[in-house]
């Protein structure tokens, strides 16, 4: 075992571990309380335009909003970006060919001032020299001034790009900070410090993209102060072998009870999960526990730590039986302890694409694979809501009664419109086209042609 406290994304929960009672994993928002009653009962928050069950249990017509909008600066970055580099090719064209333009001056001054003074008197000869280098020097002070411009305009340009790339992480930022497309899965880590615990969240999206956020604890929720076992899960204690008799040693099994333990660190997903037990309230004596609820029954190992946080035996323990179920029911309780925490995500700590840095990659591949993944949900929503041209669903709100949210295509595609023509095919699975809906707002936004065309006149 390994005291490294990874920050992993948590999978759906194994059969094994539901089996045991633990936590599903946590969405993106925070359900009200009627939400809540309705998940005890059985209910789902949200069902189809058309009555049907509604597989997610989060308001996917704001989430579908949010990821158009997304994607639409992404690919807006994009076409900055595309842009820029095709004003760098042009300003490089324009400096070598400048530059060769006066080398050639010079050098055509050169060649006639070298026919003309054949045979000439030294006189003229000298005077030529002079000529040809006063000629040379000036095409060369010019050069240093293109190049000088040249490279002015290529930093500002290359500023520009940068920022623009900026804005395209601050999109992602705000969508992933926010909402949760379907098939996400969240992570966390946390770790006790001073006062309280750090904690982080790691999305993980379908599409390719994993970001880290920051977890803002308010000062009102119970892991903003270091925390027992107890806390989390009282009466908590499993059974480990100990030495035990004065002349024939033989190991036997002592209750070893947690409850006094500070919770020193934990870090899990959906079938794994590790969690660090001490005895004082800084790193160092006590125990970790590794979690393995993919196979059935569930694997947990126990090891001591010493003050150094390294394991005191080279063969840790596995528990079984009731010890097993106690540690389980603690693990679930820790989770389902955090999950108001897991959608207090502040600030973006690291993005990645493909496990590739965010930043250099291209906008227009995260945006595709973006919308590609939320099609089927748009799709299958469309078909059900009962409305051409519109996104419906129904929202239980008390019995006898369901709140309607949508959003019309109009209004997304107006999104779309924004764009340059090349970058719209990207939103084509979403089948946008179509019958406009008469709920469909007025338009607001101007399209990308209208724009172009009033910078021409201008």
């Amino acid at each position: 075992m390994s005291t490294a406290l990874a920050l992993v994304a948590p999978s759906e929960l194994s059969q094994a571990e539901a089996s045991h009672g633990t936590l599903q994993g946590s969405r993106g928002s925070s359900p009200p309380a009627s939400q809540r009653r309705s998940r005890a009962l059985g209910e789902r928050p949200f069902v189809y335009g058309d009555s049907t069950p509604f597989p997610h249990d989060w308001n996917c017509i704001e989430t579908i909003k949010e990821a158009v909008v997304s994607a639409v600066g992404l690919l807006t970055v994009q076409h900055a970006l595309e842009r820029g580099r095709a004003r760098e090719k042009e300003i490089e064209r324009r400096l070598a060919v400048d530059r060769a333009r006066l080398l050639a001056v010079a050098e055509s001054v050169e060649r006639t001032l070298f026919i003309e003074t054949k045979g000439a008197a030294p006189v003229v000869t000298r005077t030529a020299q002079r000529i040809v280098l006063a000629a040379k020097q000036f095409a060369e002070g010019e050069i240093q001034v293109i190049e000088g411009e040249a490279q002015s305009e290529l930093t500002r340009l290359r500023d520009a790009m940068f920022e623009a790339r900026i804005q395209g992480t601050r999109a992602l930022e705000k969508l992933l900070a926010k909402h949760d497309l379907p098939g996400t899965r969240l992570g966390f880590r946390l770790v006790a410090k001073e006062t309280g615990y750090t904690a982080e969240a790691l999305v993980s999206t379908t599409f390719g993209v994993n970001a880290v956020f920051e977890l803002a604890i308010p000062a009102t929720d119970a892991w903003s102060r270091r925390r027992r076992v107890a806390e989390v899960s009282s009466d908590t204690f499993v059974h480990v072998p100990k030495e035990a008799g004065w002349f024939s040693k033989r190991l036997e099994m002592t209750r070893l009870p947690l409850d006094k333990l500070y919770v020193l660190a934990a870090s899990g997903d959906g079938d794994h999960g590790m969690m660090i037990l001490g005895r004082g309230q800084r790193a160092g004596a006590g125990y970790e526990l590794e979690i393995d609820a993919s196979c059935d029954p569930p694997r947990i190992v126990l090891a001591e730590l010493d003050e150094q946080g390294n394991e005191l035996s080279p063969q840790p323990i596995e528990l079984g039986g009731e010890d097993r179920g106690r540690i389980l029911q603690l693990w679930r309780h820790l989770r389902e302890s955090l999950a108001d925490v897991l959608t207090r995500r502040s600030a973006l700590v690291t993005t990645t694409f493909d496990n590739r840095p965010f930043e250099n990659e291209e906008p227009h591949a995260v945006a595709k694979r973006m919308v590609d993944a939320m099609a089927p949900t748009v799709l299958e929503i469309a078909r059900r809501s009962g409305a051409s041209g519109e996104l419906v669903l129904r929202r239980n709100v008390r019995t006898g009664r369901r709140d309607e949210v949508y959003v019309t295509k109009a209004e997304l595609s107006e999104r779309v419109m924004t764009l340059a023509p090349n970058l719209r095919k990207v939103f084509d699975v979403l089948e946008l086209d179509g019958p406009r809906s008469p709920r469909a707002p007025e338009p607001s936004l101007a399209a990308y042609e209208e724009v172009s065309a009033e910078l021409l006149e201008h």
